[in-house]
């Protein structure tokens, strides 16, 4: 009796004797945090990478889950329902997928397992952990009962689980990401992330996100000043936009396509200017920026209809070395084109189109068709503009490059009227006198009989010529501009100051 009695004794000293300290996992904490929409669907697949643990945000109760499990989250009626494994969980709030950082060893379960106060059969049952769910691994412990490991539960308990076919100990990702699927493409985030309501916010630290946006906003390929000048560029707006609320991951903030896009050297300008962001009046300021100037950038005040005096480091420039595809274009246009995006009909004539320049540089404000009902004027900002014209480039988002351009037209048509003629820019669907009888046209081509032969001609040609400067709004800094200037030696500090002008660069806290 004295022997098992001494036997208790040191299991209980064994329990109370781990050092514990150096092996707990504990919530990573982001520097300089920042949010990304990711992705709204009423169906989110996510497989954690790493050590993570679930968050139910209605009721806070969390779960640790099992490296490379697969959680399946979806949205119905103002409930969000997380399965992964053998686990269902539902949340009013949606849940939270949480990075941890501490041990290196993980035990992962594969089944229904009992957690037990001592290592021994019949020691009491604490918990049950299910097949998807891990715990944080200890240390192991033998004795005649078999291989027991030593876990700490999320709610601090010491617990001893039994090896067994159903229980792994195993070394914890190296690299923790959020694995999951977007536009068709799998792809890595790192950080952590919120889903309620059928919506994926990553959260994570500035220099992690500024990694996953800086190859996918300027070419990797590019000199190494003019990536760090990106660098300091995207820090600081993102800083100033993400006090706003969530980030996107497309164009409307910054294109951000997580650890799957990081490259070496983009990650080594993130690196080389860490925390550096630019001021004006010693305010990070929402440091725009876009692909190619066309040789001079732009007033804030003449694209965007915003009070220049507003913002005095966002004026017009000189790009002395910018060499880009983009500087210069031209695209065409036929009359339905052009009606279609001014809300008319096709049927209408288009007589003549007028624009009018008001920008610094020339940068259109507003465009007329002159047409057989009249004029049809379309005001607005330089987004506005770009959107009258479509193109079926898509590279280019399907609009005009940019809203510093000229106009012309190839007048295809002069049409007799009773008393004068005009000159039009499309006759299709619209009626013609013919020999014996008037007709309405309702075809592409018509065969037009002059005095000597007969030619063959588009009703409605491509007779609307775009000439422009450009790609993007071309406030701020240039990217093409900003290699052409770093190639041309200068430092990433004198190119973000040329761009906006007056600035400072400084640290960021």
């Amino acid at each position: 009796m004295k022997k098992k009695v001494l036997l208790f004794i040191c299991l209980v000293f064994f329990f109370i004797n781990v050092d514990y300290s150096s092996a707990d996992f504990s919530q990573k904490e982001y520097i300089d945090p920042v949010t990304v929409e990711l992705v709204k669907s009423n169906t989110i697949n996510i497989n954690p990478a790493g050590i993570y643990k679930i968050r139910n945000l209605q009721n806070s109760s969390e779960r640790f889950i099992k490296p490379y499990q697969l959680v399946t989250i979806t949205n119905s009626s103002g409930n969000s329902v997380a399965s992964f494994g053998s686990v269902t969980l539902t949340s009013s709030n949606g849940f939270e997928i949480i990075e941890m950082t501490g041990n290196s060893q993980i035990v992962t379960f594969t089944g229904s397992t009992v957690g037990r106060r001592d290592a021994s059969l019949s020691g009491q049952i604490l918990t049950t952990f299910e097949n998807g769910e891990a715990a944080e691994y200890i240390s192991t412990h033998n004795n005649s009962q078999g291989v027991w490991y030593i876990v700490k539960s999320l709610n601090g308990q010491n617990l001893a689980i039994l090896a067994n076919n159903n229980v792994q100990l195993i070394n914890a990702p190296s690299l923790s990401t959020i694995n999951t699927t977007i536009a068709n493409s799998e792809r890595k985030y790192r950080g952590s992330a919120v889903i309620n309501g059928g919506q994926l916010i990553n959260k994570l630290d500035m220099q992690s996100y500024l990694k996953g946006v800086l190859p996918n906003e300027m070419p990797a390929s590019f000199h190494l000043e003019a990536l760090k000048a990106q660098a300091v560029a995207a820090r600081s707006y993102a800083y100033v936009k993400n006090a706003r609320g969530p980030l996107t991951n497309t164009t409307s903030s910054q294109v951000y396509r997580g650890y799957t896009s990081e490259h070496s050297r983009t990650n080594q300008a993130v690196d080389e200017t860490n925390k550096k962001v630019v001021r004006y009046n010693n305010s990070v300021i929402e440091t725009f920026f876009f692909s190619t100037s066309g040789g001079r950038t732009a007033n804030v005040g003449d694209v965007w209809n915003t009070s220049q005096s507003s913002f005095p480091y966002l004026v017009t420039v000189e790009d002395s070395f910018e060499d880009s595809p983009h500087s210069s274009w031209t695209e065409t246009f036929n009359s339905s084109t052009l009606l279609s995006s001014f809300g008319q009909s096709t049927n209408v004539p288009i007589h003549n189109i007028s624009i009018e320049k008001t920008g610094a540089n020339g940068e259109v404000s507003a465009v007329t068709l002159h047409t057989g009902n009249g004029d049809v004027r379309k005001a607005g900002n330089e987004l506005t503009i770009r959107k009258l014209f479509p193109t079926s480039n898509g590279n280019t988002y399907g609009i005009l490059k940019s809203n510093w351009f000229d106009l012309t037209i190839n007048h295809p048509f002069n049409i007799q009227m009773a008393n004068t003629t005009k000159n039009q820019l499309n006759i299709n669907n619209q009626q013609v006198q013919l020999a014996n009888s008037v007709t309405t046209l309702n075809t592409s081509s018509a065969t037009i009989a002059l005095p000597s032969a007969n030619i063959s001609k588009e009703t409605d040609p491509q007779s609307i010529i775009i000439t422009g400067k450009g790609w993007g709004h071309r406030i701020g800094m240039s990217q093409f501009g900003a290699q052409g200037y770093a190639s041309n030696g200068w430092n990433y500090d004198k190119i973000i100051k040329h761009y906006y002008r007056g600035t400072a660069i400084n640290d960021l806290n």
